[in-house]
């Protein structure tokens, strides 16, 4: 009887382990895929589209892209560890998981690609994967809410008002 109490523990560490395996190849996976973005960058149209003056960027569409493709996984991959998380360590966990993938694709880029070493601009790098984490963190927060079969209404209003006021803030201060 207390082999099959050993098994049971033995299975479950084994699922944390293998959710934290995924989370760590989706990461490799991304910083990859950045990588091949900017290799691709110099050879396809910068604009996708234009229209009135806001321009879409096809790169920066790839990213956004990735960053929601991300925000979805990493949640389901979170909700399977044992013991369970609640939906707000889950959009938390989420979130230091994007930024950390931004901070190491800057820093790698950095040091390998472009051979700058340590001397780069850290402040805008935080701002910029900060930016990314925080509307990572907010789709996050729907999927969550999605796995949990819990309403997604207040997290998708939440999502909206802060994309407004993100794009508020960006167009007073660049304008």
């Amino acid at each position: 009887m207390n082999l099959e109490i050993l098994d049971e523990h033995k299975i479950e560490s084994s699922n944390n382990r293998t959710q934290h395996y995924r989370i760590a190849l989706l990461s490799i996976f991304t910083i990859i895929l950045f990588f091949i973005f900017e290799i691709i960058r110099n050879y396809v149209p910068e604009n996708l589209l234009e229209w009135n003056g806001i321009q879409i960027k096809l790169i920066g569409l790839l990213i956004f892209g990735l960053v929601i493709i991300n925000s979805i996984l990493i949640p389901t991959f979170l909700n399977k560890l044992i013991p369970k998380l609640s939906i707000l360590k889950i959009v938390g966990i989420t979130g230091l998981i994007i930024i950390g993938i931004e901070f190491a694709f800057k820093i790698i880029q950095n040091l390998v690609v472009i051979q700058n070493g340590f001397d780069i601009d850290y402040y805008i790098i935080l701002k910029s994967a900060g930016l990314i984490s925080i509307l990572s963190m907010l789709i996050a927060n729907i999927s969550a809410h999605k796995i949990k079969n819990k309403k997604t209404t207040i997290p998708i209003l939440v999502l909206i008002l802060i994309w407004i006021s993100i794009g508020l803030i960006i167009k007073n201060t660049s304008g």
